[in-house]
Parts: C-alpha cells; structure tokens; sequence
C-alpha cells in the first residue's frame, strides 16, 4: 500500500534511515568525494520491510537506498579517469539529437553519457542511449559519481539482453513480452496483432526508456524502487512493461494507425501504481529466467581500482564496422569540404573576371565616347576654317545676321564650340 500522507512519509524516513548522514555535496572531479555517507545503518530485511509496507522508499533517503541495493563502490579514481577524456565524440552534437532546455541538466547528461561511452565503446552506439539516462540525471541531482554508477548497473544488470542482440532489438524478449499481453487479454493482443503493430512499434520504445517517457516522475522512480529492489529479477523491467499495456488496455484498444501509436507510446499518462506492480509481479512466472539472458557478471562493486571492469557480452565487430563507418564518413565528409572549398574558390575567381571585365568595358566606352567628341570637335574646326578662307577669298563682306540666317546644324555645332573655345580663353 502507498503513502497517502505526510506523517506516514515522515514515519518510514526516520524508522527506516534513522540517523543516517545526509546526502553528499555536488560531486566534480576537481572536488571529489572525500567521505560518502555510512550505509551501515541500512539493512536489507528493513528495506524489504518498507517497500512492503509503504511500496516505495522515501524521497530524502531514496538515492542512498539505491546505492546500497546496487551495491555502488563509488569508485573516484576510476571516475575521474573517464571525465578526464572529455566530452566523446558521439555527443559533440548533443543538443541537435536530444535537446534539453536547462543548460545544467544538459551538461551533467552530456558528461553521464561520454563518461558511458568511453567505459563501453558499444554505447556510444546506442541511439536510444540518452533517453535511458536522462530520467536518472533528473532524479539523481547531486552526485555525478552516483548517477554514473547507478546508470552503469542498470546497463550491465537490465540491458544486458539489448546489449546482446546489438544493433538489432531483441525480438525474442519483445514477442516473449507480446505473448504476455495475448494471454491476459487477447481481445487485446488481437487488436495490435489485427492491426499490423509489430512488438518493435509499441514494446521496444517502453524498454528503450525504461518507460520514463510514460510515466511522470513520481511514478517513475517509485517503479524503479521495486525493480531495484528486485534486482535478482532483471524480467521484472519487461514484466512491468507488459502490465503497462494491459493496464492502459482502453486506450490501446482505439489507436488504429502507427501514426496514433507512435504518439501514445511517447505520451506521460498516470497510471494505477499498485494495480501495474501487482500485475507485473503475477507476469513474471512467464517471463522465465531461461527466456531472459542472466546478468553480466561483471565485478562492479570494487572500489578504489584505476578504471571500471570492461563490459563484455555484445557483437564487438559492430564498434570495429561502426569505427570504420564513422572514419569512410570522415574521409568524404574532409573530401567533401575540399570540393567545395575548390568551388567556392573557382566562383570567386569567375566573379572577379566578371568585374574586370565590366570595368575594361566600361573604360572602352568612355573612351570611344571621348574620341567621338574629339572627332565632332575637330570636324567643325575645320569646317569653319573652310568657310572663313571662302568668306577671305571672296573679299565679300557678309553680315552676322545673313550668316545665321544660312546657318547649318553643322555651322550651328561649331559656332557653339567656338563660342565655348573663346569663353574659356578669356
């Protein structure tokens, strides 16, 4: 039974975390960690004891309860090696893929997931990845060394089975989760089935999140107490995915096309916490752990080592194909630039043709103007040289006014330009 109010709240933190330490500050690795919280208080029958009863833990002492369940070894040095490489590659360009409005919250999932992606080059490939992390950056705010090994345990112990078929989902989980759904309510499981949805449209997305991007965050957390809680039980994840689906049957029922799917399956809905977690528990019997792959055996909880165990159990041909992938892109994306750096080089010097061109042409024609009117000039010099040594020749005075009364528009051209000749002489 939950908590319906804040005494009960009250009352499980102080019998269950009864003078424990409070949380540690911001971890960074220029101040780390110097002295983590006493977890000897805490005592697995007691914490069974308080999810039991209240089905959740409480917010204040919930972290350091996950950390005790997971068995963190809240490795600094190791840690520390890793936020040393930097940001990966793979997440330069973060903010384009998975954009996050609060500068701090995208910073710790930037550093959480390059911190991830050098322990296990295989995640770095994993385009789901940044939604699986993101709900535990926004729960677990002030220990980044908490939240990389939180999410670390979760990759090893819950997505082992995703890891294993990478880069392919793992159908055979998906329909195992699908036959599930038939089983318990075939009226719907014939729907999705008559409708043409594959367990990859509808299953494969929840899993991908953790089904974070259904359920808000007071929900979300709660079911994650009960999965690590349960953490023998890696099936438990999918058994809660299938009970998801017959929980929200109603909705599901009217979705007709992938276009309403694909919207529901990314919907926040607030369901029924202890009507999913009891249907969950009652799914897992059909989830067999011979139909789940067992958890890595990976040694994560030895402290004060230089650098994490090396996650093993995935295709490592598919980083070996994706590193040459990613170096042929490199190469004709540098191949790529260099033809248009030519180009762009080649269109600039074209233009500066072009513009010499049009200055050489615009030159030509003043010149051809200016010899025009050299020749205009020297044409009525010498027609008005012609006609004083006619007017000379015949001794006959003639009068200024008869001259303009026979005047041509050739005389008229150079008595004008005459007349200009003496008015710049004077």
């Amino acid at each position: 039974m939950f908590l319906s109010s804040n005494s009960e709240n009250s009352n499980l933190s102080c019998n269950l975390t009864s003078n424990l330490p409070s949380m540690p500050q911001y971890f960074t690795p220029s101040n780390p960690i110097k002295h983590a919280p006493d977890l000897s208080k805490l005592q697995y029958p007691n914490i069974m004891h308080t999810i039991n009863k209240y089905g959740k833990y409480p917010d204040k002492h919930r972290i350091l309860i996950w950390r005790y369940l997971l068995s963190l070894p809240m490795n600094v040095l190791a840690y520390e090696n890793l936020m040393r490489l930097g940001v990966h590659p793979a997440y330069k360009n973060l903010r384009k893929s998975y954009p996050i409005k609060s500068q701090r919250l995208f910073g710790r999932t930037q550093r959480l997931l390059s911190a991830l992606a050098h322990w296990c080059p295989v995640l770095a490939e994993i385009e789901h990845l940044p939604a699986l992390v993101y709900p535990f950056a926004k729960v677990i705010e002030h220990n980044d060394l908490i939240l990389f090994e939180t999410v670390m345990s979760v990759v090893v112990r819950w997505h082992n089975g995703v890891l294993s078929t990478f880069p392919q989902p793992p159908v055979q989980l998906l329909q195992t989760v699908e036959q599930c759904i038939v089983r318990e309510d075939a009226e719907l499981g014939t729907h999705l089935r008559n409708t043409g949805f594959h367990p990859i449209q509808y299953i494969w997305p929840l899993v991908q999140s953790m089904f974070s991007e259904v359920m808000p965050k007071s929900q979300w957390v709660i079911v994650m107490d009960h999965v690590f809680t349960l953490s023998e039980k890696p099936q438990l994840v999918f058994a809660v995915v299938a009970a998801y689906f017959l929980q929200m049957r109603d909705t599901y029922m009217l979705v007709k096309d992938s276009a309403q799917l694909a919207a529901c399956v990314r919907t926040m809905t607030p369901v029924d916490l202890s009507k999913l977690l009891k249907t969950a528990a009652g799914l897992l019997p059909q989830l067999a752990c011979d139909k789940y792959p067992p958890p890595h055996d990976l040694p994560i909880s030895k402290p004060n080592q230089a650098s994490y165990p090396i996650l093993e159990g995935y295709p490592k041909y598919v980083i070996e194909l994706g590193s040459q992938i990613k170096q042929q892109i490199l190469n004709d994306e540098k191949a790529l630039l260099r033809q248009k750096q030519l180009v762009y080089d080649l269109q600039k010097k074209s233009k500066d043709l072009l513009k010499q061109e049009a200055k050489l042409k615009k030159q030509q024609e003043e010149a051809l103007i200016l010899e025009k009117e050299r020749i205009y000039q020297k044409t009525a010099e010498a027609e008005v040289e012609v006609i004083r040594r006619k007017s000379m020749a015949s001794q006959k005075t003639v009068s200024y006014t008869h001259l303009r009364a026979h005047e041509t528009s050739l005389h008229l051209v150079c008595r004008l330009l005459l007349e200009k000749k003496k008015k710049k002489k004077k």
